[in-house]
């Protein structure tokens, strides 16, 4: 059972923001976000035409926004990992002080982010703010999952899955040269 209300997003388009806003939840309290930093979601993010949603540049701004703004229970340490840099190895995100938004593929030619909260034996754990759609991995490569139940994580991908260097193939983190994560830490008091 899980005290954190992740939120879908509300357009096809609205993915980025939507997963820094579920990155803040995971890692502090509701009271603990200060207004400002999701005003900055909302406004450095969606610099793209309205068909395509946000860059990486306009999510590389943001993360460095957000790790340059402190307040009294509001600290973060962001990392952003490109290319090769971004594989998953099942000890980065194994604690309630980090988490983080990935770039995949949703079909052929769709990117998405999605956060990723935590990993656990083969598996990173997820929630992919899109409307859950009605399709399954024929070789459980990726499992949806009832967010009561696994810490509101929506979704399970195996790690070697994401960490395969192929592209455009649903929830892959794409070829070498597409990849983009930012790992995102909340600093001690």
């Amino acid at each position: 059972m899980t005290d954190k209300n992740y939120r879908e997003q509300i357009t096809e388009y609205d993915c980025g923001p939507t997963a820094f806003v579920n990155a803040l939840s995971y890692l502090f309290k509701r009271s603990d976000i200060p207004a400002l930093a999701i005003r900055h979601i909302y406004k450095d993010t969606l610099d793209k035409p309205a068909s395509v949603g946000t860059s990486y540049e306009a999510m590389t701004k943001l993360a460095k926004w957000l790790e340059s703004y402190k307040k009294e229970d509001f600290s973060l340490n962001v990392f952003i990992k490109e290319s090769e840099n971004v594989v998953f190895r099942g000890s980065g995100l194994n604690n309630k002080s980090s988490c983080g938004v990935l770039f995949i593929y949703f079909d052929d030619s769709s990117g998405h982010f999605i956060t990723v909260l935590y990993e656990k034996g083969d598996y990173i754990y997820c929630f992919d703010p899109y409307p859950r759609i009605k399709i399954k991995s024929k070789k459980k490569e990726w499992e949806w999952l009832d967010p009561q139940k696994f810490e509101g994580c929506n979704l399970k991908i195996k790690r070697d899955y994401i960490n395969e260097f192929k592209s455009h193939e649903i929830f892959r983190a794409g070829k070498q040269s597409e990849r983009y994560f930012v790992l995102i830490r909340r600093c001690k008091k």
